[in-house]
């Protein structure tokens, strides 16, 4: 129950039907199933994202051992562990 006119009621994760029906009842049914679309979507791209990350980690590796490997001189091979230089 909420006491102050102006509060907003939460919601409990483990909704009830009964709280499903309310909520259907509040937002609508169009409203409800974009939401549950967006939430759907973005839940996807985050998990895209984090193995992109990790493929991204895995390459740089690759490219930094062909770097060394073919490397002639010390200069070079140092040159390859080093950060590549900002760029604005």
């Amino acid at each position: 129950m909420v006491d102050h006119p102006d509060a907003v009621e939460t919601i409990p994760v483990t909704a009830t039907p009964t709280d499903w029906a309310r909520i259907v009842a509040t937002v609508g049914v169009p409203s409800l199933i974009s939401l549950l679309l967006v939430w759907f979507l973005v839940s996807g791209i985050v998990s895209d994202v984090q193995a992109m990350r990790t493929e991204h980690q895995e390459l740089r590796f690759y490219l930094r051992a062909i770097c060394v490997n073919t490397a002639k001189t010390e200069a070079e091979r140092a040159a390859c562990v080093l950060p590549p230089p900002h760029q604005p």
